[in-house]
């Protein structure tokens, strides 16, 4: 006796196939998107690197105690082998370890998500650096879990804020009179030694142009000075003239000029004035 062939259900084996072909799409739909996703992935990571690369700043993760996770970017010469398992306040100048470690406690607490702290760091050839931190606490970040320490060299503008500070304490006691002024010619400082020479306080003649002090004569003169130092960067020196009082005697001066500039640009035009 013969088994009987089994009946073929042609719609059964067709609705398979289309499932089965709709499954393989849709896994080689997921496998273009995971490509497209490490595609992605690689390139900002390249980005990325880039960006860390073409910066200024220094990078490093640590513990929420100030433990050096790792050096991502260093700015002072360190290495990622020398630094990391070290405390970062191990690199700091004493006296300044208690401004950084107050830093931590105001992110330990709570009481800030990020802090900004200037410290001063030796390098390992014994300079000093004064470095800006801005420490972000990210240790709620999956990728991170860590504090971020964003390291800044700012030495430069410290040292020039030194040399503004003693130059401001030199004209506030110097006995002749210095003030600046703009390329146009308007006022824009005044110490105590102009105010005793011309009787203007700097409430009074800051802000007003320079040809008050100025006989008229002599603006054309003045003038020619100016477009000196402006156009050349030329200091003029020890220039015998004559200036104004409030009261409208006539000064006469001995007059240097000297261009005052920032990042290689004209900001003004000092004036150190001196009665003979």
């Amino acid at each position: 006796m013969e088994t009987p062939s089994p009946t073929l259900d042609y719609g059964e084996l067709a609705a398979e196939n289309q499932a089965l072909r709709e499954h393989v799409s849709e896994l080689e739909e997921r496998v273009a998107n995971l490509r497209r996703l490490e595609d992605t992935i690689e390139r900002n990571a390249a980005v990325f690197e880039a960006l860390i690369a073409a910066s200024g700043d220094g990078i490093v993760l640590t513990t929420i105690d100030g433990d050096v996770l790792r050096l991502v970017k260093g700015i002072l010469g360190y290495q990622d082998s020398a630094l990391r398992g070290h405390s970062l306040f191990s690199l700091v100048h004493r006296e300044d370890i208690p401004r950084l470690q107050h830093a931590y406690w105001r992110l330990r607490t709570g009481a800030d998500r990020q802090v900004t702290v200037e410290v001063r760091i030796p390098e390992p050839d014994g300079a000093i650096r004064w470095i800006e931190s801005v420490l972000t606490d990210m240790r709620d970040h999956p990728a991170l879990m860590a504090v971020v320490c964003n390291h800044r060299d700012v030495t430069a503008r410290r040292q020039a804020e030194l040399v503004a500070l003693e130059l401001a304490a030199m004209a506030r006691v110097a006995p002749c009179a210095i003030f600046a002024k703009a390329p146009d010619g308007t006022i824009q400082s005044w110490n105590p030694g102009a105010e005793r020479m011309f009787g203007y306080t700097a409430p009074e003649i800051v802000g007003s142009h320079i040809s008050s002090l100025i006989p008229p004569e002599l603006r054309s003169e003045e003038g020619a000075q100016s477009a000196r130092i402006i156009e050349r960067g030329e200091t003029v020196s020890q220039v015998r003239t004559v200036r104004i009082h409030k009261d409208g005697a006539h000064l006469p001066v001995e007059l240097t000029m000297s261009p005052l500039l920032r990042d290689g640009e004209l900001r003004g035009i000092a004036h150190i004035c001196r009665l003979v």
